[in-house]
């Protein structure tokens, strides 16, 4: 009787120190350019605003890609991104980037903070 109550203490102990969290957590994807975190909004072809968006100028390629539930704070670091992806300016909008998937082809898009809230607002 009295190893059963050791038992179950320490498995209640054990229960009580493993506080790690599996698939709760939820995370930006940001993308760090020239100072300024830019949020992924969805692909080129689809994403929420009304212009289409095409590939501008080469900023350059991502240098480092970090966990998910840290924020970038280099120029060319996400948290998303592979590192190595091509990222482009778009043709219509300065404050839009494009980033050219490794694994699929597709071009992301991102963008800054206050472009997402002004959509929400409508």
């Amino acid at each position: 009787m009295k190893w059963l109550l050791v038992i179950m203490l320490f498995g209640l102990l054990l229960m009580g120190c493993n506080q790690s969290t599996t698939g709760g957590g939820s995370y930006q994807s940001i993308l760090y350019v020239n100072e300024s975190e830019f949020y992924y909004v969805g692909t080129a072809e689809e994403h929420q605003y009304d212009e289409q968006f095409t590939v501008g100028e080469k900023i350059g390629e991502v240098k480092r890609k970090i966990s998910p539930d840290n924020l970038p704070n280099k120029h060319l670091v996400s948290n998303y991104v592979e590192k190595g992806t091509v990222i482009y300016l778009t043709v219509e909008n300065k404050e839009f980037l494009l980033a050219d998937n490794l694994e699929n082809g597709e071009l992301e898009l991102f963008t800054l903070q206050k472009n997402i809230e002004s959509e929400d607002e409508e």
